[in-house]
């Protein structure tokens, strides 16, 4: 007996193969990566201190990690920063504060082979309330780089604002940690700081770095001793900073 298919058949199988090669697009070019602050909302007092958490999550494989914690620094203060997390074993920037911005810049990456997947800690602040009030913080300038070798830019979501309230109480005297002083040293003659060839020194070049620690080549040795390794990056980022 001929098998005899319907108009209407043919349209719902199509509509089907339509909607799943449109939901195939929409999940390829949705977010890889996430990037957010928690708590996201909380109450304290003046002078009572609340930690704050980078939390990282990752479903495709990257090896770094850069962004910008901001703040009113008339309502809080940085009383520590600590960095000592599983994510990040190698920071390019160390986390500090910068008065002028009122922010908290982070610039790190992982050596972990295969690159980071998966969720957790990459860097955590504590804040110390000065003013009454409702405040914002807000992670700016977040970004993951894929463990490809390219340094390529894994799409994030949009990070939401934290929003703490302060009330009137206790107070309490803070020092303020002193500056730190960076040093400079150049050694004759080091490979192109310019690692991905893309025309710029970047936190693109650091990702490509990680990915060839523990080789030999030359063109990522940059303190000469023969061997790719975490000397190479710091090596890197001062001969970067004289530039």
């Amino acid at each position: 007996m001929p098998f005899v298919l319907s108009l209407r058949t043919v349209l719902i199988a199509l509509f089907a193969l339509m909607s799943t090669l449109a939901a195939t697009v929409f999940l390829s070019t949705g977010p890889q990566a996430d990037m957010y602050i928690t708590p996201v909302e909380t109450t304290l007092e003046i002078g009572q201190r609340i930690t704050l958490d980078v939390i990282v999550k990752s479903n495709t494989p990257a090896n770094a990690f850069t962004g910008e914690v901001l703040f009113d620094n008339t309502r809080f203060v940085v009383d520590d920063i600590s960095y000592n997390t599983s994510i990040a074993n190698l920071w390019v920037t160390e986390p500090w504060f910068n008065r002028a911005e009122n922010s908290v810049f982070f610039a790190g990456g992982t050596t972990q082979p295969g690159g980071f997947t998966g969720s957790g800690v990459l860097l955590r602040i504590t804040l110390r309330a000065l003013d009454t009030g409702d405040s914002t913080v807000t992670l700016a300038d977040a970004r993951i780089l894929a463990h490809d070798g390219l340094g390529s830019d894994l799409a994030l979501q949009t990070p939401i604002d934290a929003v703490f309230t302060a009330t009137g109480a206790m107070n309490e005297t803070f020092i303020e940690p002193a500056d730190k002083i960076g040093f400079v040293s150049v050694i004759p003659p080091p490979p192109p700081l310019d690692i991905n060839n893309d025309g710029s020194l970047s936190f693109q070049d650091i990702s490509v770095l990680l990915l060839n620690l523990s080789s030999d080549d030359s063109r990522y040795d940059f303190n000469g001793d023969g061997l790719v390794d975490w000397s190479d990056v710091g090596t890197w980022q001062r001969l970067r900073a004289s530039e």
